[in-house]
């Protein structure tokens, strides 16, 4: 999908708006609303599913904090990313970490 490589190519706190995205694709924001509906994924559902794999990639394979991963998926507190992840997994960020099958295998930066 054309929508998800063009956030993949920035940081979270870079993503444009819907509307900008549409201009940079050269289609109407309309058009753009109804190629997610037929997939069946919203503009948000879309960037909240990236931000979740960037999050369990990092928390699985890097010694990055909580905070840390929280500031760079732009989000306003740890707390809200706290929230936000445990509705994603079902389980907080720090028990994600202890029960990752890669915990032993952490990089320290995103491959």
């Amino acid at each position: 999908m054309q929508i998800r490589r063009q956030l993949l190519l920035q940081p979270p706190s870079q993503w444009d708006e819907l509307k900008e995205i549409a201009q940079q694709l050269n289609m109407s924001t309309a058009t753009i609303q109804r190629r997610l509906k037929q997939e069946g994924v919203s503009y948000q559902q879309l960037k909240n599913d990236i931000r979740c794999d960037i999050a369990i990639e990092r928390l699985s394979k890097s010694n990055d904090s909580i905070q840390n991963i929280s500031d760079d998926l732009h989000f306003h507190d740890p707390s809200a990313f706290h929230r936000a992840f445990k509705k994603w997994t079902g389980v907080s960020p720090g028990s994600y970490r202890k029960s990752s099958p890669n915990k032993k295998k952490r990089l320290g930066h995103l491959e």
